[in-house]
């Protein structure tokens, strides 16, 4: 054989070795890098579900939180109170009806009896300026209510007045709050 022929077989058998070491040390290490791509991404997604799975915690508790709530706020809601009145009465069970009137009062009375003493104070204020006596009429209504909702309320106020309306011929006198 002649010797170029033997120089370019040695070349070409080098070229190849080396054209097959470089492919294969590039398809290693892109499939290393694919790998710790893929590492990374699920490590990446493992926090992220981590994370999510404490929001969702959170999310319960305060859905749980906001249940209890809204079941508290619902039975101290006078239609509810009433609706349990009135199938107890359909049961002709008086005593467990009046039971869930009292308990109803002894929850929400107060902000009731608040709320009416406002009103008479309101109207009251109104009707006095001008002496007109049904409108003292109404605020005495109101400030009885307030006290009969929930007598404790007197602690809270000052005390009551007496208010004289007169209109023309006869003079009444009225309970204020």
């Amino acid at each position: 054989m002649h010797p170029m022929l033997d120089f370019l077989n040695d070349l070409f058998k080098r070229y190849l070795v080396e054209v097959v070491l470089g492919i294969t040390v590039g398809l290693w290490w892109a499939f290393r890098e694919r790998l710790k791509d893929k590492a990374a991404t699920i490590r990446r997604l493992k926090e992220d579900i981590e994370r999510r799975e404490i929001e969702l915690g959170k999310m319960r508790r305060d859905l749980t939180a906001a249940k209890s709530r809204c079941d508290d706020l619902e039975q101290h809601v006078p239609q509810a109170a009433l609706g349990l009145v009135e199938k107890e009465l359909a049961d002709n069970d008086d005593g467990p009806a009046h039971r869930a009137v009292v308990e109803w009062f002894e929850a929400d009375g107060e902000t009731v009896s608040k709320l009416l003493l406002r009103r008479a104070e309101w109207t009251a204020a109104r009707a006095a300026g001008e002496m007109r006596a049904m409108g003292l009429a109404a605020a005495s209504a109101y400030a009885t209510a307030a006290v009969a909702l929930h007598p404790e309320i007197r602690r809270h106020r000052s005390g009551l007045r007496i208010s004289k309306a007169s209109n023309g011929r006869r003079r009444m006198y009225f309970l204020i709050w």
